[in-house]
């Protein structure tokens, strides 16, 4: 896993599917993202050109033009694995697209630091809000947050923390990151070297 928090602070936005997990609205849900998927790509179809991108493998259909939309208009210089793309349009396109075939996303508009920057970051306001959660940069998405009070809740991490979460399952305040990530650690050792980064996330109005 990358461990550098060189490229943060890193901004976009995310389609991602309703949660599974009643009152969790994080990060921690799947972000679409182009993937290969072996049952789907052109069997046929050969490319050399890494700069082709994923969707170069797919016959037309929606998935090739949702993947070419995604590909086109990747935030740059972000991490590998972390799905943002650069603007609201293109999100609302590819939601336009996928939906009838994978189901509904929301779009969110998704801020990332480094955990050094949770001091700096003030709480956010407005009914779109959703608040911060602590989560793996890119990969699965891993969120302490739901991992630690949702499946398989602590029964440390609930007394402490749970009645902090506001009403989408994230933290109102960055401040209380640090404290619960140390906790989280001591809780879930396997956790303990793996890298979190900050995201900052308010809802999107599909149009």
């Amino acid at each position: 896993m990358i461990t550098s928090a060189r490229k943060f602070p890193l901004k976009g936005y995310l389609l991602l599917p309703l949660s599974t997990f009643a009152g969790y609205r994080g990060v921690d849900r799947t972000p679409f993202d182009p993937v290969i998927l072996e049952s789907e790509i052109h069997i046929s179809t050969e490319t050399n050109n890494k700069d082709e991108g994923i969707s170069a493998l797919y016959p037309p259909g929606w998935r090739k033009r949702a993947y070419q939309l995604f590909e086109n208009n990747r935030v740059n210089g972000a991490y590998e694995g972390i799905s943002l793309l650069t603007n609201i349009q293109t999100a609302r396109e590819i939601k336009e697209i996928i939906e009838s075939h994978i189901g509904y996303h929301e779009i969110i508009g998704c801020e990332i630091y480094g955990l050094e920057n949770n001091h700096l970051l003030k709480i956010p306001q407005g009914s779109n809000s959703l608040g911060f959660d602590i989560a793996y940069p890119g990969g699965d998405f891993y969120s302490a947050i739901l991992n630690g009070l949702y499946i398989n809740p602590d029964p440390f991490l609930l007394k402490e923390y749970f009645h902090l979460l506001n009403e989408h399952g994230l933290f109102r305040s960055a401040i209380l990151l640090g404290d619960y990530l140390s906790h989280f650690r001591k809780q879930v050792p396997s956790e303990m070297e793996s890298e979190f980064c900050i995201y900052k996330l308010h809802l999107v109005a599909s149009s």
